[in-house]
């Protein structure tokens, strides 16, 4: 049987094409909102990402990886990255992975219609 792209993915550098991760690299490290835990694990490690979120942090999260989007940095699709996000972050915090990934593509679709950078 064969697996889908995200079934593949076994850690956050595996969403990213290899000639971008260099630019992923800094800018996950580079977040203020990533967990001091998760910015020690080595890029081509990082699995889970555990953010530190006050109210209205999430959006400035979102902007990071709407940045990948819109450069097309992304080996899977944006579905799959609200996927691998609702599985290994804690972005949402539903206990059903479906609506989790639901609330995160529904705000990824949002913030990137309204993100220019």
């Amino acid at each position: 049987m064969n697996q889908t792209r995200i079934e593949r993915v076994k850690t956050l550098s595996d969403l990213f094409y290899p000639c971008y991760r260099a630019e992923v690299r800094e800018m996950i490290k580079g977040c203020k909102y990533l967990s001091e835990s998760t910015k020690t694990i080595d890029f081509n490690e990082v699995v889970d990402l555990d953010f530190v979120l006050n109210r209205g942090d999430k959006v400035n999260v979102y902007r990071h990886f709407i940045r990948a989007i819109k450069c097309e940095w992304l080996v899977v699709t944006q579905l799959e990255l609200a996927t691998y996000l609702a599985v290994h972050s804690n972005l949402a915090t539903n206990p059903d992975v479906g609506k989790r990934t639901t609330t995160i593509q529904h705000f990824l679709t949002i913030y990137k219609e309204n993100f220019n950078y």
